[in-house]
């Protein structure tokens, strides 16, 4: 079975594309979420003077698959950007198709830019306050919430290679 565009979001259109003009499309997969995958689409034409591309609009478009696909993993700010505003994009479509309730899209993506982790300290700005806390906690910090470089290594490997 072949994807099934299940939502077009955001046509921007940024410049007119005239009769004749040489268009091209980019995509990029932006996030993604068990087997829904979220694109940015950029279509830019050829400037018959400059010989240069032009961006004149932006998609972005929710595409349903018969198959779980990889999570997205960014590996720069740009990326990480791009990977955020592909999941509201996401949130915004569950919405849209009757999905997720109005207005819970917003909701969800202002609850993330303002998470804290559970065991976050307010009160502990240095190293010496965290010895005061809960052993159990510290050890979740050390041991559980953060991937050492080699780990991090391995997963964007296996991303890299289910491409």
């Amino acid at each position: 079975p072949a994807p099934v565009c299940a939502h077009v979001d955001d046509v921007v259109f940024l410049k007119a594309v005239e009769i004749g003009d040489l268009l091209y499309f980019h995509s990029q997969v932006v996030f993604t979420h068990e087997n829904h995958v979220q694109t940015r689409v950029s279509a830019e034409i050829l400037d018959r003077k400059t010989q240069k591309l032009k961006l004149t609009n932006v998609l972005q478009i929710t595409w349903d698959l018969p198959f779980e696909v990889p999570s997205v993993v960014p590996k720069s700010y740009h990326e990480a950007m791009a990977y955020l505003t592909g999941r509201r994009h996401y949130l915004i479509s569950l919405e849209n198709q009757g999905l997720l309730e109005k207005g819970m899209a917003e909701v969800q993506v202002n609850e993330a830019s303002h998470y804290l982790p559970s065991w976050f300290c307010v009160d502990c700005d240095t190293a010496e306050s965290w010895e005061q806390h809960d052993p159990q906690k510290l050890k979740l910090v050390q041991e559980d919430l953060f991937m050492d470089a080699a780990m991090t290594k391995k997963i964007r490997e296996r991303e890299i290679g289910a491409m």
